[in-house]
């Protein structure tokens, strides 16, 4: 059972072709628009940042995860090194 009337339209009547030829130079235009606009915005923050934070300024305290837990931490040379057991 057919439910919907196909379309008669052919793929040079949707789009014309000069149209369609000029994709790549469009994508191309717009990439390098977006990669200048990166730039431009990096090197604002770089040059003036939007927040500052002076020598001996106290900074916001860290939430603790409700995945954490109250297990000491493994030592150094237990994690680094292979162990034997006999």
């Amino acid at each position: 059972m057919l439910l919907k009337k196909a379309w008669n339209l052919s793929s040079s009547e949707v789009t014309p072709k000069s149209i369609y030829l000029s994709r790549r130079k469009f994508i191309s235009k717009a990439s390098g628009a977006a990669a200048g606009l990166l730039v431009v915005r990096t090197l604002s923050e770089f040059v003036s940042p939007s927040q500052t934070v002076r020598a001996g300024t106290k900074l916001n305290p860290t939430v603790k995860s409700p995945f954490s837990t109250n297990e000491k931490q493994t030592l150094y040379n237990d994690v680094t090194h292979y162990k034997q057991l006999l």
